[in-house]
């Protein structure tokens, strides 16, 4: 954490008392908070939607665990390569068109 110096609030051009400090800083902390959870929550939503689509593309595609796992191996590979952190193995890929399937019935 940084080296924060306390800086002192008063002056004779503003009167700003130290209880007008602390509301000002919980309202600022109020809104970063809220900037905060509504990232998060449309992080997630966007992260189910991205994994739907995928898993759609895989059903779309027909590939089963028998005759298409050589075609998911490659498409992790591939997109290992491209987004190394995202974590597309084959495994997340198969869970991925899992995902789809309970939300088809």
């Amino acid at each position: 954490m940084a080296n924060i110096e306390k800086i002192d609030i008063q002056s004779p051009d503003i009167q700003f008392s130290a209880e007008d400090y602390q509301a000002l800083l919980l309202q600022t902390v109020a809104v970063i908070e809220s900037a905060r959870s509504a990232v998060a929550r449309h992080l997630m939503a966007t992260t189910s939607n991205t994994y739907w689509e995928i898993g759609k593309l895989l059903h779309d595609k027909k590939l089963e665990s028998q005759h298409g796992s050589r075609v998911v191996r490659q498409l992790s590979f591939d997109l290992k390569e491209r987004y190394p952190k995202m974590g597309m193995s084959p495994r997340q890929l198969w869970n991925m068109k899992a995902f789809l399937h309970p939300l088809q019935r």
